[in-house]
């Protein structure tokens, strides 16, 4: 009898979900439609707290706060919570790009034999020799 392994790391993969909002009393305040990821709520947040602090004249604008202030974080929410850049999550892709950026286009260094050296700057000319 061949024996049965379980694959955990599906489920501690799984984001945590948030269907409704209540009080620490229990008092209904929210409910979503469709479940929202927390991290969907942490971007917003995050978000929003940037463009108060960039914009703040945004107190004396009309629409456009409502704009600025609602809709563009509602957006780049959405866009980190559902869009996965080669199979990865948005966190996971943007700290890959990091690593890359400061390891191999910021550095001058070449790299030869898995080691970095710093590049040679004579040219090299071929001429033709006759044999």
């Amino acid at each position: 009898m061949e024996k049965i392994y379980y694959d955990y790391s599906v489920g501690l993969d799984a984001p945590f979900w948030i269907k409704e909002i209540r009080t620490p009393r229990g008092r209904l305040i929210w409910t979503f439609s469709s479940p929202m990821e927390l991290s969907f709520f942490f971007i917003f947040a995050i978000v929003a707290f940037v463009i108060i602090r960039l914009f703040p004249v945004l107190w004396f604008l009309g629409s456009l706060r409502f704009v600025l202030l609602i809709l563009a974080p509602l957006k780049v929410a959405k866009l980190y919570v559902n869009y996965q850049p080669d199979g990865k999550k948005m966190h996971a892709f943007l700290v890959d790009f990091l690593i890359y950026v400061f390891s191999f286009v910021l550095k001058t260094k070449g790299i030869y034999q898995g080691n970095r050296v710093m590049k040679k700057s004579e040219k090299v000319v071929f001429e033709k020799v006759r044999l």
